[in-house]
């Protein structure tokens, strides 16, 4: 989950929200690559480290439940004006693909938060093997 804003801290969501952030920047902050400064704040609560699991909507239920309770502090960040999301890193090897509930996805929405997807492809496996596309 993340959370971005152009001037506020990002102690504000931790209060908000009472869970601690996994990572976490402040504008102006400067970056550890060096040289350039962060130009917004960010919040992140990754679930990489507490869900071991491929599957991501467990991931997906892990975060609901960080955050579900506090429904109406989500969407009092986002009125003052902090951008959110569920984002989420997958990588593949054939066919298939993330999926989610409709429970999930209802959750979600109740939140106001979209989910996205970084899709990764191991294309050389699919090169390999390859399936007929019927048009």
């Amino acid at each position: 989950m993340r959370f971005y804003h152009d001037t506020l801290p990002p102690d504000v969501v931790t209060d908000a929200l009472q869970v601690f952030p996994t990572k976490f920047h402040t504008v102006g902050q400067l970056r550890k690559s060096g040289g350039s400064k962060f130009g917004k704040s960010g919040w992140f609560l990754r679930s990489q480290d507490s869900v071991e699991s491929r599957d991501v909507r467990k991931h997906i239920d892990w975060i609901i439940a960080k955050v579900k309770d506090r429904r109406s502090a989500v969407l009092e960040l986002g009125r003052t004006g902090w951008r959110s999301d569920v984002f989420c890193f997958w990588e593949g090897i054939g066919q298939g693909g993330p999926m989610l509930n409709p429970e999930q996805m209802e959750a979600l929405a109740r939140l106001d938060l979209v989910c996205g997807f970084d899709i990764y492809q191991d294309w050389r496996m699919a090169l390999d093997n390859p399936v007929p596309i019927c048009p």
